[in-house]
């Protein structure tokens, strides 16, 4: 498995491992344990901005604090903790309410659980497709406008 430092790229999100503060000569670095960091580059060096908006350039001792993001060819097809049912969840709306979902994602959820269910002759697999494509695409459209300042 390849280290942060091996990995180092623009963009890269890294996750802190360790509730720390590091000592350099110059400064000190403040981390939140499992907060993500992004990796920013100038000339030919990578840093990361901690939590009091102070620049830390990258050296081979962040290994130590740092971790790669798990991603799917990290999970060799087993259990994972955010598929499990939680203590309490007896419907969808409870799902809904825990995890904050929004209008838009709610009703994509709602549309996916209903497949196969025969609710009535007025809903069928085609239809509810149709309705996640719309709600997805609402919620593309709001990420679009949010990312653009709109």
């Amino acid at each position: 498995m390849k280290t942060v430092t091996e990995s180092l790229t623009v963009g890269l999100e890294i996750v802190a491992i360790d509730e720390c503060v590091m000592d350099s000569d110059i400064h000190e670095t403040t981390l939140t344990l499992g907060k993500s960091y992004t990796v920013q580059q100038t000339d030919a060096s990578y840093y990361i901005i901690d939590d009091e908006d102070e620049i830390h350039e990258f050296g081979s001792e962040w290994d130590d604090y740092f971790k790669l993001p798990k991603t799917s060819s990290d999970n060799r097809g087993g259990s994972t903790d955010y598929y499990k049912l939680q203590e309490g969840w007896k419907d969808c709306a409870d799902i809904m309410e825990s995890r904050n979902m929004n209008y838009n994602q709610g009703n994509i959820m709602k549309s996916a659980f209903c497949f196969n269910a025969q609710r009535h002759s007025g809903t069928d697999y085609e239809r509810e497709l149709n309705k996640i494509i719309y709600f997805a695409n609402r919620e593309l459209n709001l990420l679009k406008k949010d990312k653009n300042g709109i």
